[in-house]
């Protein structure tokens, strides 16, 4: 008979391999998402939501069933757990997707077990992002410094975002952009201009729009920035200039579908977003 080691060993390698399947069916949906938005293929983009959405819970799914054939009698055992949780934590010391993975093993704990509460011997309690896990090299945004106008560097941002088809009228969608920035970052009390804009590398994509986001920031005045793009026939187009906290966070609110984005440093994104919309729980973005 396995010893509780060997259980916990056999149960880690097995949370390890269905979290890698997760992430690969997980990313390769995502990644369709821009070809979609390219192609203006809306039906194909609203399968892939619903297919995604529904992704994580089988998967789970499928292994508790596996936990329960690799487990037997101890499947419910707490010592057990108590093992799988530091192997899987020692497993996943250094790995950019640690926080994700994390989350993972506590949705499989809270099934097997039906927790209530939080039980930090079988699950992870602290859950914010982390930042000394990704270090110097994790910056998840470019930076577009503003040497003239507000509108040379809105249209260099847009230029940088580098879409299959082009903007219909990228010069007339960036004087608009500007006029809205300029007008929002006087109604802030701002003396002078804007100083950069900061935009996440990360293209967010849901239904038929595409997101810019970021934030516009100098001196010690800084507002959130999100541009709503739409692919018209002409090409694509500004279609919305978001710039307050409210905007912004009602467009990541939770009762509306998920976005789906190619995020190599989920938990730097997330602080990104954190300080966008200080008022978000971690849990919801």
């Amino acid at each position: 008979m396995p010893s509780p080691d060997q259980l916990a060993r056999a149960g880690v390698e097995a949370i390890l391999r269905a979290f890698e399947r997760y992430e690969e069916q997980f990313g390769r949906i995502t990644r369709r998402a821009r070809r979609r938005f390219e192609e203006r293929d809306w039906a194909a983009g609203q399968l892939d939501a619903i297919q995604r959405l529904g992704l994580y819970r089988r998967v789970v799914d499928g292994l508790v069933r596996e936990m329960g054939e690799i487990l037997g009698a101890s499947a419910r055992d707490p010592a057990v757990w108590k093992g799988m949780k530091a192997l899987h934590a020692e497993a996943l010391e250094g790995q950019r997707g640690a926080d994700l993975a994390e989350t993972f093993f506590n949705s499989l704990t809270r099934r097997v077990f039906a927790t209530v509460g939080v039980d930090p011997e079988i699950e992870y309690v602290d859950l914010d992002p982390r930042r000394h896990r990704y270090g110097p090299l994790a910056i998840v945004y470019r930076t577009h410094v503003r040497h003239g106008t507000t509108r040379a560097v809105v249209a260099e941002l847009l230029r940088a975002t580098r879409f299959g088809v082009p903007f219909a009228a990228l010069e007339r969608d960036a004087e608009r952009v500007a006029e809205e920035i300029d007008a929002a970052w006087r109604a802030a009390g701002a003396v002078d201009g804007p100083e950069r804009v900061e935009l996440l590398e990360p293209v967010f994509y849901r239904g038929s729009a595409a997101y810019l986001v970021g934030r516009i920031a100098g001196g010690e005045t800084a507002l959130p920035l999100v541009l709503v793009l739409v692919h018209e026939d002409a090409g694509i187009a500004v279609d919305a200039v978001l710039l307050s906290e409210r905007e912004v966070s009602i467009v990541f609110s939770y009762t509306r579908s998920h976005f789906h984005a190619e995020v190599d440093h989920p938990g730097a994104v997330i602080r990104f977003l954190r300080a966008l919309m200080p008022q978000k729980r971690v849990a919801d973005l």
